[in-house]
């Protein structure tokens, strides 16, 4: 076979991989525990802060994406409504919350440890040598989590727990965190357990659209 027809047909399955590759999409993947059934009736919350969510500028960030997802489910934020209502001289009708809702999110490299051969005669040797190093070549390097955690204003008990994990080679926090979002918030509430959700990539993962919502086996 003449060489540039060899080139053409290496440069078609090049082509042909990066597509494939392409439309797989966003993985992500999802766990919860708490209630099975859509709460009906008063959906008002706030969320509850820690001190260094307090004082962290970009926490309104994360809070105005939640909002929104929040939204969609028939959530509304309490201390917006107040806000609106005192603003229009009403009277407040909202004040007080059925849910405190808790936000967390982190971002942490992820690995394995690598042992030499000397650990297996002395773990004294272990330890201070031992390299982190990555499952595979294709393993992600950064862990990006969300939990939401809903709880009872008034009883102070948690009656939902949802947490959603990334796994890629981005070590900044933001561009995950849409993604993690639309997954935790993909069906409210999930029935328990573990799954994978399927979203398709975008530029800004706050727009990110979910594709498909699968049970993983416990």
């Amino acid at each position: 076979m003449p060489l540039p027809m060899k080139t053409f047909l290496l440069t078609c399955v090049v082509l042909a991989a990066a597509s494939l590759a392409g439309c797989a999409g966003v993985r992500t993947e999802v766990q919860a525990t708490g209630m099975h059934e859509a709460p009906q009736g008063d959906l008002r919350y706030r969320f509850m802060r820690t001190p260094a969510q307090q004082a962290d500028v970009g926490q309104s960030t994360w809070e105005s994406q939640l909002r929104d997802a929040l939204a969609q489910h028939g959530f509304s934020d309490a201390n917006d409504a107040n806000e609106a209502n005192a603003a229009s001289g009403a009277a407040d009708a909202t004040r007080g919350s059925r849910y405190l809702i808790s936000v967390a999110y982190e971002t942490r490299p992820v690995g394995i440890a690598v042992r030499g051969p000397e650990c297996a005669s002395n773990a004294d040797n272990c330890g201070a040598n031992d390299a982190p190093r990555e499952a595979s070549p294709f393993a992600g390097r950064y862990l990006h989590r969300l939990t939401l955690r809903f709880i009872d204003a008034r009883s102070g008990e948690e009656i939902y727990k949802v947490t959603g994990t990334r796994r890629d080679r981005d070590a900044h926090a933001s561009p995950a965190f849409g993604y993690l979002v639309k997954s935790a918030l993909a069906r409210f509430p999930f029935d328990g357990g573990r799954w994978q959700i399927e979203l398709r990539e975008a530029d800004d993962g706050r727009q990110a659209d979910v594709v498909s919502v699968k049970p993983l086996s416990p």
